[in-house]
Formats: structure tokens, sequence, C-alpha cells
């Protein structure tokens, strides 16, 4: 008979998966804005596939790795807000962004860590 599951398993699974979606994510976002460089929405999108990795590596305590894409979402972020200045959205992302950054002990406006 099969052993059930357990939570730690079920758990590993979920992230695993998880980290396969985020990194789609990233490779249609890229796409987009490889198409539409001048399109902020596309850049946005971008800010949200490297803050869905950046809360995937949170998830497995990875910080580095949530930091580096942290830096990389707000970079998007910025570029989006930078594109169309009315852009709501994007102004309050790169304000919600540093504050993560901050909280973390970081400068958003140093360059990313190295590992």
């Amino acid at each position: 008979s099969q052993q059930p599951d357990t939570d730690a398993e079920n758990c590993e699974r979920w992230l695993h998966e998880g980290d396969k979606i985020a990194r789609r994510f990233v490779m249609i976002a890229e796409r987009l804005v490889t198409l539409e460089p001048e399109n902020p929405r596309a850049h946005l999108a971008l800010c949200k596939a490297h803050s869905q990795i950046a809360k995937q590596a949170w998830a497995r305590d990875v910080e580095i790795l949530a930091i580096q894409n942290m830096y990389r979402a707000l970079a998007e972020t910025r570029k989006a807000h930078e594109l169309d200045p009315e852009y709501s959205i994007a102004q309050n992302e790169v304000t919600d962004l540093e504050g993560r950054l901050r909280k973390n002990g970081y400068d958003p406006n140093s360059p990313p860590p190295r590992e």
C-alpha cells in the first residue's frame, strides 16, 4: 500500500509547481517587453513576474534570490512609470517595492546585492 504524502512533501510539491509557473510568467512577460518595449503595462507585467519569483524565493528562505528579484521588479515598474508618469498602478508599485526593500535592510536606490 502507498503511504499518504506528508505535509512537507505536499508543500514541496506545491512550491516546485509554483516555481515552474513563476518562471513561465517571467518568460512570457519578457517576451511581451521585447514585443512592446514602450508599453508601460508590459513592464508592469514583468515587474509582477519578478515579484512572484521573489515570493517563491522567500517561501524557500532564499533571501538573496528574493532580494535580487525585488530589485528586478523595481527596475521594471520604474520603467513603466517613466513611460507613463500618469500610470498610478506603476507609481504605487514603485512605492511598495521601495518600502519592502527598505524593510529588509536594502537601499532601493543602490545596486542589488550579488550572490
